[in-house]
């Protein structure tokens, strides 16, 4: 079991982990090769896990590898998978390169199905001669949890190479499988300290059905309804807040209602957002946050893709030709 420290301010993310508050926490080791578990474990890879009561901070450092050269280091990457449900159902992937490359992220589910993870990360690399070190940051709001409450997380680390064969995995913890991203064999277990933090997050929102573009007064409107879901003891408002998000372009469109939700139910809103002209694909951002304080506590995205033949207008030829 490994705990997830608790800091009291947010630590910096630059990649670098020899300073400041990175420098004072307690990291693991024990990283062997994946199906082999009875493998001695390889030095030169460790990692920490700390929490700031908003979001999960995961650091890893890595050595050079016995007969590995710094170019081949520099193509390395590191997979972090986490499984907040603990069901071994679904888990996010995240993916950070050692050169430095935007990192990925994506949630899988158990039969291969993959979704677009909730919201955005952040990840900051730092390569040096002979190592690289880098830190993963990902909102608590993104965390889809059990009834139970934001308190412990499965997980797993793997140091990949670039060409990824398994024998030259490196993976926390010991696996008996090789595929270690599979929802079912992420199996490391990690504690929040100070969980009595957390309580703000008892919440859920997710899509409820698939989203459908639509013709409205001959405008085009996507409408989809999320489930909002208050895992709490108590009765709670909450602020709902909608975009329609493209790649690479600002929200085209935004809404923002007030809920109340009762202590351990569910709430079903309907959405309906203007889709720009030329729009093809983009998602719906759904958030939740705290009336008083605008605090994020639970987030998602939901993919929309633009099915033409829905709402434009179609002429079929009759056989007279009109």
């Amino acid at each position: 079991m490994v705990q997830i420290q608790y800091l009291d301010a947010a630590p910096e993310i630059t990649g670098d982990v020899s300073t400041g508050a990175w420098a004072k926490l307690l990291w693991h080791e024990q990283f062997t090769t994946p199906g082999r578990p009875g493998a001695e474990p390889t030095p030169g890879t460790t990692f920490a896990m700390v929490h700031d009561g908003d979001s999960l901070y995961v650091a890893v450092r890595c050595s050079v590898l016995r007969d590995k050269t710094q170019e081949q280091l520099a193509r390395e990457n590191v997979q972090i998978v986490l499984d907040p449900e603990q069901s071994g159902e679904r888990a996010g992937i995240f993916v950070c390169y050692a050169d430095g490359k935007p990192a990925s992220s994506i949630l899988e589910d158990q039969d291969g199905g993959k979704e677009a993870w909730p919201g955005e990360i952040d990840c900051a690399t730092r390569l040096q001669p002979g190592q690289y070190s880098m830190v993963l940051k990902v909102p608590l709001s993104q965390l889809i949890h059990r009834e139970d409450g934001l308190r412990r997380i499965q997980f797993n680390i793997a140091r990949v190479p670039e060409h990824g064969v398994p024998e030259s995995l490196l993976c926390y913890p010991t696996l008996e499988q090789t595929q270690f991203w599979l929802p079912v064999n992420v199996i490391g277990e990690a504690v929040f300290e100070r969980p009595d933090l957390l309580g703000t997050f008892a919440w859920d929102v997710r899509r409820a059905g698939r989203g459908r573009i639509v013709r409205n007064n001959e405008e085009a409107v996507c409408r989809q309804a999320v489930t909002l879901t208050n895992f709490s003891t108590e009765d709670r408002d909450v602020d709902l807040r909608v975009e329609l998000l493209q790649v690479r372009k600002p929200p085209s469109a935004q809404t923002e209602c007030r809920l109340s939700v009762g202590a351990g139910k569910s709430h079903t809103e309907s959405i309906e957002l203007p889709v720009p002209e030329g729009f093809n694909y983009g998602y719906v951002h759904v958030s939740l946050h705290e009336p008083d304080t605008g605090r994020s506590v639970s987030e998602n995205r939901i993919l929309i893709e633009s099915e033409s033949l829905s709402w434009k207008q179609h002429f079929i030829k009759r056989g007279d030709g009109q």
